[in-house]
């Protein structure tokens, strides 16, 4: 990958990975912070390919693809499915799918399960960095804009994730009432032991 790029860059790693048949947008950088805030899982940064799957695949299993799908290692998070297109001539499905968790291989086990292997898969977006018309084996710089969208979109993952721990460790360092009630799992409450 480092031949594509243009002389003279710093050095700089790619922000996470494509599967070896998977083609697209990578980001590069030298950013580490960036790079984490788009990468790590429970930021959901979000992620968006153009899938091509085999066959005619109905509402109801675009729909259950957009809830999530059953894997061998837990449900897949909720997705957007969007610009549906049957291609009855190939006898494939297009559609863009926008995710915010990255498994492992996880939309062509995810289609697999549906019975709509992916015969092709683009990423086309990665926060608010898009593909655009660059070609295979192409690489080019981001412009001033790009870079500006990308450290904000940065921030604003990092912020909401600083937001959400504080929110959370406040409930949990909040003291709990005298007298407070336990509620028991099928509704039934009992009062405090009081004291002897």
């Amino acid at each position: 990958m480092v031949e594509l790029l243009p002389p003279g860059l710093p050095r700089v790693f790619p922000v996470g990975r494509l599967d070896y048949d998977t083609e697209g947008l990578v980001l590069l950088t030298n950013d580490g912070a960036t790079a984490q805030a788009l990468l790590h899982p429970s930021l959901g940064s979000e992620r968006e390919y153009v899938v091509f799957a085999r066959g005619a695949m109905s509402d109801e299993t675009l729909r259950h693809l957009a809830k999530g799908v059953e894997l061998e290692d837990g449900r897949t998070a909720p997705a957007r499915v969007a610009h549906v297109r049957l291609d009855r001539q190939r006898a494939q499905t297009s559609f863009h799918l926008t995710l915010r968790e990255g498994r492992k291989r996880q939309i062509r086990r995810a289609l697999a399960a549906l019975g709509h292997p992916v015969r092709r898969l683009v990423r086309v977006r990665l926060g608010p960095i898009r593909l655009g018309n660059l070609g295979p084996g192409k690489a080019r710089t981001l412009s001033g804009a790009e870079r500006r969208a990308l450290l904000a979109h940065a921030r604003s993952l990092q912020s909401a994730a600083a937001q959400n721990f504080a929110m959370r460790k406040s409930r949990q360092d909040r003291p709990r009432p005298q007298g407070e009630l336990r509620v028991l799992a099928h509704g039934t409450a009992l009062p405090k032991p009081s004291a002897r």
